[in-house]
């Protein structure tokens, strides 16, 4: 789901398979495990998270995705050329959703966005947020803010699912 060109438009280096040893502070430099060595001017930590999966009805069903890393993207890239996904319900206006739905609308694939705060971005601006949630409905992309996820249903008769939001709106995915 990424762009091809996007590292080399945005100046990353990335660096597959490799862990980071030692951080020198002194040299401004970050040596692997590899023996890679980077320089650095600025470091940001950023390790991670575990997502947040909700304990409600549907979420191991198959066509529901995780994403926070690399094969698991993959999964969901597989999934989706393999059962030719038309629609696509994503939860959660963080960055990451907001990639994953720009990326997934550009593939052609109608998607739906749902936050439940009433703003996509949490740490922006209301007034900045309302300019995203424009730019989002100019390329196609629906958002339901202000509901939560309740549970995810299989249609049986469809083979799709069925994400039904806390206010009781149904989105078929």
């Amino acid at each position: 789901l990424v762009k091809p060109g996007f590292y080399e438009k945005h100046g990353i280096r990335l660096l597959l398979g490799e862990a980071v040893k030692k951080i020198d502070r002194a040299t401004r430099e970050v040596h692997s495990n590899k023996g890679t060595v980077v320089g650095y001017d600025k470091l940001v930590l950023a390790p991670g998270a575990e997502p947040i999966i909700p304990p409600l009805p549907g979420v191991n069903l198959e066509g529901v995705f995780v994403l926070h890393n690399i094969p698991e993207l993959d999964a969901l890239d597989a999934y989706i050329q393999a059962k030719q996904v038309k629609r696509a319900v994503v939860i959660g206006g963080g960055f990451i959703g907001l990639e994953v739905a720009e990326n997934l609308a550009e593939s052609g694939i109608n998607v739906s966005i749902v936050e439940m705060l009433n703003q996509v971005m949490a740490p922006i601006d209301y007034e900045l947020a309302v300019e995203v949630h424009e730019h989002l409905a100019l390329h196609g992309i629906g958002l339901v803010l202000g509901d939560g996820l309740k549970a995810i249903g299989k249609v049986e008769e469809k083979g799709t699912l069925k994400v039904q939001t806390a206010s009781g709106k149904e989105l078929e995915t």
